[in-house]
C-alpha cells in the first residue's frame, strides 16, 4: 500500500509529457489566431464590395429624395437601397443589410447607414461564427433650381416646309421633358404629357416669341422702365411738327398719346435701347441688363411706334396706313411761286428759253405771284425766286406760250414762264406728326405686319413660370409674321433671366439657379432695303422695313449702315455681344440654326452659344424635336451641384 502511494507521488511530480497536453491546447489558440487574418481579410472584402455597393445605391437613389412623398421616403428609400445592395453583391456568402435612412431635401442629403456579416472559417474555433462591420454612404447633391429662357424665331420664314408646326412641338417636348421627365415625343406622348401638371420641381421656363420685335405685354404699359413722358431722341424719332424739314424737332413726344389720338391700342412691342455707354461705364444698355433708370432716358425702354410711309414714294413701302394730307393737316402743301414775262408785237413765234422773244421790239412786262402752302396768295409776291417756302425747296420748270395777235404782218404775243411748286419731300410727308391727330384715314389694320405703328409685334412673350399649361398655351400661340432680329430675341430671353427689370420673374446670379437660354432661328439678322440692286438704305427712303432700332438715318445711338449688309452685320456683332454679357452671368446658352442661310450666320450662333458643343444646326425641320429632346435631356445635370 505504501509503495502504491508512493507511486501516485512520483506520478504528480513527473513533468514529462506536459509541453504535448499544453500544445495540445494551446494549438487551437493559435490555428485561430492564425486564420483570424484570413477571417478579417475576407471581411475586409466583403466590407469593401458592400461600401462600393452602398455608395452606387446612395448615389442613385439621390434625387429621388425631391421626388418621392415626404412620410414615406425613407422608407421607399431604404427598400430600394436594400434592392440595390443585394443586386450589386450578388453573393450569398454575405450579408448586407441596410439599416436606417435618412434624408433632407434643405441641404440634399441621403444617407445610408448598413451593416455587412461575413461567415468565419478559423475565429469560429473560439465560438466567433460571424464578423460584422458597419457601413455609411452619404451622397449630397444641392438640387438646384432651372430657369430656361426659350428664344423661339417667329418670323415669316417659319410658315415654310412645316417649320412653325415643328417648333411647336419641339417646344412642347422641351417644356414636358423639363417639368415632367417624359421620355417620349411622339404626338401621342405630347398630347397626354401636356395635361400633366408638372412633377419636377423648381423648375420654370419662359417664352420669348420674336419677329423684329419682341412684344413685352400691353400690360408693362405703365411699368416703372417704360418711358412715359417721351422726352428722348428715340421718342422723337421720324417726328416733325411744324412741316419744316430744315428745323430739328425737339420736342417732347409720347408715343403712348399718338395711339391714344388715333384710337389704336399699343400690343405690347417695344424698340431696342440705345447703343449708348452704361451707367457702368462698360455695358452698353442695348446688349446689356443695366437697369432702367427715369433719369436717364437711353435706359429706358420706348414702344414702338413704326411710322406712316409717304402715299407715292420711290419704290413700295410696305407700311402706308394714312393719308399724308389729311384735313386735319393746316398746311396742303400748295406752296408756289411763279414769275411771268411778256413781250408784244414779236415777228415770231417765242420759245422756252429765258429772255429770247424772238425778234420782239417791245419792253417786256414782268409779274409774280405766290401762294402759301395753305393755297392762299402771298401779297405781295416775292421778286426773286424763293429757295424753300415753309422749309421746302423748288421745283421748277420753265414754258412758253405764243398768242397771234396780227396776221399781216404776223405778230405775236409771246409769254415765258418760270413756276416752282414747294411740296413737301417724302421724308417731311413720312414725319408729319399733324397726321396721326386723328382716328379715320387708316389705310391699312392695326395688328397686321407692317400695317399701322404696331406693325410687326407678333405675340407677347411669357416671364418664366412653372404653370405648364401657360407655357403650353403660349406655344400653341405662336404663328410666323414679320423679319427677323436674332439680337433683340436674344436681348429679352437675357432679360428673362435677370433678377433685375424689366422682368423680375427670375433669381439672382451666382445663386443656386441654373440659368439657361435656347434660341432657335432659321433665319439671319434682317434689315430690309427699298432696292436690293443698288442695297442702299443710308437714307430714309432706302429702308423698306422699320427696325428695333429706327431707320438707318435716324442716327441717334441706334444704328447706321450704308447698305443692308452693312447693318445686318452690326446687328450680328450686337447678337453676339449680347450673348457674352449674358455667359459672364453664367448663362448657359444653346444655339439652333436650322439650315442656317450663310456661314456668317452660322458663326455668329456658334459664337453665341457656351461653346462649339452647345451650338446645333439641324438641316431639316423635322429634326427639331429630336433636337430639343437632346437637349432638354442634357439640362437635367444642371438641376444638380456636384
Amino acid at each position: 500500500m505504501r509503495r502504491l502511494f508512493n507511486e501516485f507521488q512520483r506520478f504528480g511530480r513527473d513533468e514529462r509529457g506536459a509541453f504535448a497536453v499544453l500544445f495540445g491546447i494551446m494549438a487551437i489558440v493559435l490555428i485561430a489566431t492564425s486564420g483570424a487574418v484570413v477571417d478579417f481579410t475576407s471581411l475586409e472584402q466583403a466590407r469593401t464590395r458592400s461600401q462600393t455597393a452602398l455608395d452606387a445605391a446612395a448615389l442613385a437613389l439621390q434625387p429621388q429624395i425631391y421626388t418621392l412623398p415626404a412620410a414615406s421616403r425613407d422608407a421607399t428609400l431604404k427598400g430600394y437601397a436594400q434592392t440595390i445592395l443585394n443586386e450589386r453583391l450578388d453573393d450569398t456568402t454575405i450579408t448586407a443589410t441596410v439599416t436606417t435612412v435618412t434624408s433632407n431635401t434643405v441641404d440634399g442629403t441621403l444617407k445610408l447607414n448598413a451593416t455587412v456579416t461575413k461567415g468565419t472559417a478559423f475565429v469560429s474555433l473560439i465560438g466567433i461564427p460571424n464578423i460584422t462591420a458597419q457601413l455609411v454612404s452619404e451622397a449630397t447633391r444641392r438640387q438646384l433650381d432651372l430657369e430656361v429662357a426659350m428664344v423661339l424665331d417667329n418670323s415669316i420664314s417659319m410658315d415654310q416646309s412645316s417649320r412653325m408646326t415643328n417648333l411647336k412641338k419641339a417646344a412642347r417636348c422641351a417644356t414636358n421633358i423639363l417639368l415632367n421627365s417624359i421620355s417620349s415625343c411622339t404626338d401621342a406622348a405630347l398630347t397626354a404629357a401636356d395635361a400633366l401638371a408638372p412633377t419636377v420641381p423648381n423648375t420654370k421656363i419662359g417664352i420669348v416669341p420674336f419677329t423684329e420685335f419682341v412684344n413685352v405685354g400691353s400690360g408693362n404699359k405703365t411699368a416703372a422702365w417704360m418711358l412715359q413722358n417721351g422726352n428722348s431722341d428715340t421718342s422723337r424719332d421720324n417726328f416733325d411738327d411744324d412741316d419744316n424739314e430744315a428745323t430739328t424737332y425737339t420736342g417732347s413726344q409720347n408715343r403712348f398719346s399718338l395711339y391714344t389720338q388715333m384710337g389704336i391700342t399699343w400690343s405690347g412691342c417695344v424698340e431696342a435701347r440705345n447703343h449708348t455707354l452704361g451707367s457702368d461705364g462698360i455695358h452698353y444698355y442695348d446688349t446689356s441688363d443695366l437697369p432702367a433708370d427715369s433719369l436717364v432716358s437711353d435706359s429706358m425702354f420706348v414702344p414702338i411706334f413704326v411710322p406712316d410711309a409717304p402715299d407715292s414714294s420711290p419704290g413700295v413701302y410696305a407700311n402706308n396706313y394714312m393719308s399724308d394730307r389729311p384735313s386735319v393737316c393746316t398746311n396742303k402743301d400748295q406752296g408756289s411761286w411763279i414769275k411771268t414775262s411778256s413781250k408784244t408785237n414779236c415777228t415770231a413765234n417765242g420759245n422756252n428759253n429765258a429772255g429770247n422773244y424772238n425778234s420782239c421790239g417791245s419792253t417786256p412786262t414782268v409779274t409774280y405771284s405766290q401762294k402759301n402752302q395753305n393755297g392762299g396768295n402771298v401779297t405781295p409776291a416775292a421778286t426773286t425766286e424763293p429757295a424753300t417756302i415753309n422749309g421746302q425747296p423748288a421745283v421748277c420748270t420753265d414754258g412758253y406760250t405764243s398768242t397771234r395777235t396780227q396776221n399781216s404782218p404776223a405778230r405775236y404775243t409771246n409769254t415765258w414762264t418760270h413756276s416752282c411748286s414747294y411740296t413737301f419731300s417724302q421724308r417731311e410727308l413720312q414725319e408729319r406728326l399733324c397726321k396721326y391727330n386723328t382716328t379715320t384715314n387708316q389705310i391699312g389694320s392695326s395688328s397686321n405686319f407692317q400695317a399701322g405703328p404696331n406693325g410687326d409685334c407678333g405675340v407677347a412673350l411669357l416671364p418664366l413660370t412653372a404653370t405648364k399649361s401657360s407655357i403650353v398655351s403660349k406655344i400653341t400661340a405662336m404663328g410666323p409674321d414679320g423679319g427677323t432680329n436674332i439680337h433683340q430675341g436674344v436681348m429679352w430671353g437675357y432679360h428673362m433671366l435677370s433678377p433685375t427689370a424689366p422682368l423680375t420673374e427670375a433669381k439672382v446670379f451666382a445663386g443656386s439657379t441654373s440659368k439657361v437660354m435656347i434660341v432657335m432661328t432659321d433665319g439671319e439678322n434682317t434689315a430690309g432695303s427699298q432696292n436690293p440692286a443698288t442695297d442702299n438704305i443710308a437714307s430714309w427712303q432706302g429702308a423698306e422695313w422699320y427696325l428695333a432700332y429706327g431707320l438707318p438715318y435716324n442716327n441717334s445711338g441706334r444704328i447706321s449702315g450704308a447698305t443692308r449688309a452693312a447693318i445686318q452685320t452690326v446687328m450680328d456683332t450686337r447678337t453676339t455681344d449680347t450673348c457674352t454679357n449674358a455667359k459672364a452671368q453664367d448663362i448657359v446658352i444653346y444655339t439652333i440654326g436650322l439650315s442656317p442661310p450663310n456661314q456668317s450666320t452660322r458663326d455668329m450662333l456658334t459664337a453665341c452659344a457656351t461653346d462649339a458643343a452647345h451650338a446645333y444646326f439641324p438641316a431639316s425641320a423635322t429634326d427639331l424635336v429630336a433636337t430639343f429632346q437632346t437637349i432638354a435631356s442634357q439640362l437635367a445635370d444642371l438641376r444638380l451641384a456636384k
